[in-house]
């Protein structure tokens, strides 16, 4: 902008403001032009205040998407170690948690030919070589064995595993109920562990499924969610 235009936005302001001597047209509109820098500036300043609080705001944002997506995503909750007579692990169990409901990932390594009864027992034991200490299915509501059963099934009863093709077996079943619930009774003083048969559960036979001996036993211990 020259003078020409500046004289034309800006017109001269004469009027005595109190001064003996009123300040010639360039000094008091120097005057304004430097009050109108103050100004700009502290229109800019604000800009970047502003800018930083909505910075801040996209931040916050983010961390709820994050939030979010871990709502839509299952989460370990707890896990237990399979281990053979021989104190060799052979497997791993991964409780996995969305909202209330529960389902229970087994990996399982050399589980030989045929079905297996699998089952989630009352204590948090596994002294080899048969594994007896880790007591009886966990059955704290009092029903009877199996889902056969007119009055089944246990909270420990799970559906029969294999028989697979593949070295490593891999299942995930769902365990019915509130998994609020669920996770008192599984982790309670007394804790529980995984239980693998050497035959198949009949699913009605009380009070263990007519599965055989124990030949694969894991201690199912907390595990605190990351987020």
């Amino acid at each position: 902008m020259d003078l020409a235009q500046v004289s034309k936005r800006f017109p001269p302001r004469y009027e005595n403001r109190g001064r003996s001597n009123p300040a010639p047209f360039f000094l008091e509109d120097l005057q304004f032009f430097g009050e109108l820098t103050v100004t700009h500036n502290s229109v800019l300043k604000c800009a970047l205040a502003a800018c930083a609080l909505s910075s801040c705001s996209t931040g916050e944002t983010s961390e709820g998407h994050e939030n979010e997506k871990s709502a839509t995503e299952q989460q370990m909750v707890a896990f237990a170690s399979v281990l053979d007579p021989e104190g060799v692990q052979i497997g791993e169990a991964k409780f996995l948690q969305l909202g209330e409901q529960l389902s229970l990932n087994l990996t399982l390594e050399n589980a030989g030919q045929g079905e297996h009864g699998f089952h989630i027992h009352a204590v948090g034991q596994c002294e080899a070589p048969d594994f007896a200490s880790a007591g009886g299915h966990l059955n704290p509501f009092d029903r009877t064995h199996g889902s056969l059963s007119d009055g089944g099934a246990h909270l420990g009863d799970l559906p029969n595993i294999g028989p697979s093709d593949e070295p490593v077996l891999n299942v995930e079943v769902a365990i019915e109920g509130m998994a609020s619930e669920l996770l008192s009774e599984i982790l309670d003083d007394d804790g529980s562990a995984i239980m693998v048969h050497a035959g198949p559960d009949d699913y009605i036979s009380d009070p263990a499924g007519a599965a055989g001996p124990r030949i694969a036993c894991g201690i199912i211990d907390r595990v605190t969610p990351e987020n």
